[in-house]
């Protein structure tokens, strides 16, 4: 489990959600108007594997969630508070809902599988879960299987903001 030093997280925020569901926009424009550096997950996992995102995923899947549970115990060291945008999958596993919650305040980003169709078309071919794949399937089963995780973990659901279409 991450450290017992409880005294700064809630000084973090947490983003979760499906993918295309506006994380990273969120994350930045918090980041800008509260003052506070933005961490992205995957990019914490490029950054201590030297590999891309996608080439890392294609080889091994589990391999990459390995490496994205270890940037998440990384990041109970960090020396100030920030703005967390995590992946989609990252609050699939046991272990990561743990260490997320220990993290920080938890928001999760709502939205439609439509709308998250709407969004990720355009970038499907550079995202190793939906590449070559049927999106909307792909996004619909993501939706079945992962909202009950992301909806127990959220310290607090925000809905779709107009804005992010």
């Amino acid at each position: 489990m991450l450290s017992e030093n409880t005294s700064f997280p809630f000084a973090n925020r947490i983003l979760i959600g499906p993918a295309g569901a506006g994380k990273s926009t969120r994350a930045r424009q918090w980041g800008r108007r509260l003052g506070l550096p933005v961490l992205d997950l995957d990019r914490q996992v490029e950054r201590r594997t030297g590999q891309p995102l996608p080439q890392l995923f294609a080889q091994n899947p589990q391999h990459f969630r390995l490496h994205e549970r270890a940037a998440l115990r990384g990041l109970a060291r960090h020396p100030q508070p920030y703005i967390l945008a995590t992946g989609g999958g990252a609050p699939l596993s046991r272990r990561n809902r743990a260490y997320l919650k220990q993290l920080g305040k938890v928001y999760f980003l709502q939205s439609t599988p439509q709308k998250l169709v709407r969004r990720l078309r355009p970038v499907q071919h550079t995202r190793p879960r939906y590449a070559g794949r049927p999106l909307r399937q792909v996004v619909r089963q993501d939706w079945r299987e992962r909202l009950r995780y992301y909806r127990a973990l959220a310290n607090r659901t925000l809905p779709d903001s107009a804005g992010q279409d």
